[in-house]
């Protein structure tokens, strides 16, 4: 998950037989939209798939980031992915998707629809800080250009870096 110690924080892979999808959104004023990415790791720490989704909407933070969790956790479900840990840098809606009670707040309605898709699968929620999301806030920004796309068991060129220097720290 993510090991933090003063302030350094690095990935870690996910328990053996459990995969890791690292979220994040982006959004962007020109046009209007957000961008979602996700990227999906195993326990060994090699990537499995990656994707990046454009949303033409104005959105907060919080609402963006709550869309992004419903898409990853939609996504991982598409790959017939068991034991997903969904890994967020946005505590809020972790705590809310976490939370037994009813959110009757503006995201309210997505995370009980993340509670709904979830239901009788292995799903986790953690937050993680920023610094563990980095390939995905990549992938998020690529959305802006690039609608729609999917990477499958090779990673996609930008993230490739990351992903490495992550597997060896």
């Amino acid at each position: 998950m993510c090991e933090c110690n003063n302030s350094i924080s690095k990935w870690t892979p996910p328990p053996d037989g459990w995969m890791m999808a690292n979220v994040d959104a982006a959004i962007f004023k020109d046009p209007p939209c957000i961008g979602m990415g996700v990227v999906i790791r195993d326990h060994s720490g090699k990537f499995i798939s990656a994707s990046c989704k454009k949303m033409h909407l104005q959105v907060d933070p919080e609402l963006a980031e709550a869309i992004t969790v419903r898409y990853a956790v939609v996504y991982a479900k598409g790959l017939n992915l068991q034991h997903v840990i969904v890994a967020s840098d946005c505590l809020n809606i972790v705590s809310k998707v976490k939370a037994p009670a009813m959110d009757r707040s503006m995201v309210g309605p997505i995370t009980q629809d993340i509670k709904n898709l979830i239901r009788g699968a292995s799903f986790v929620f953690i937050h993680v800080p920023r610094g563990c999301n980095e390939a995905a806030h990549v992938i998020a920004r690529l959305a802006h250009q690039n609608d729609g796309l999917m990477w499958c068991n090779d990673a996609q060129v930008s993230i490739r870096a990351i992903l490495c220097n992550e597997r060896l720290n």
